[in-house]
């Protein structure tokens, strides 16, 4: 069952803003303006965590040259390939199994 976006216009969230506050501690909210998005209200402390989740620095280019990857560019059946492509099949292999 997919969870419903929680909607709420200007004008609800004006006279039950308490009410809007206790919600958006468990779900963030969409504050509509004239039947358009015009904010969301989020709890604080959940979407902190989401914004340094989505913080990470990959190195693409380390994880590319590292030694793991590179160990596979002498497998027979790999030979043309670039280690991008050894990359992404060792992800899928590992994400969907072989």
């Amino acid at each position: 069952m997919k969870k419903r976006k929680k909607t709420a216009s200007v004008r609800e969230v004006q006279h039950n803003l308490a009410k809007y506050l206790d919600i958006a501690q468990n779900s963030p909210i969409t504050i509509t303006k004239y039947g358009k998005e015009a904010a969301l209200l989020v709890n604080p402390q959940k979407y902190e965590i989401r914004q340094k989740r989505g913080k990470r620095n990959i190195n693409i280019e380390a994880i590319m040259n590292s030694e793991f990857i590179g160990m596979y560019e002498n497998r027979e059946d790999w030979q043309d390939k670039t280690t991008p492509e050894i990359a992404e099949k060792l992800r899928r292999d590992a994400w969907y199994g072989k």
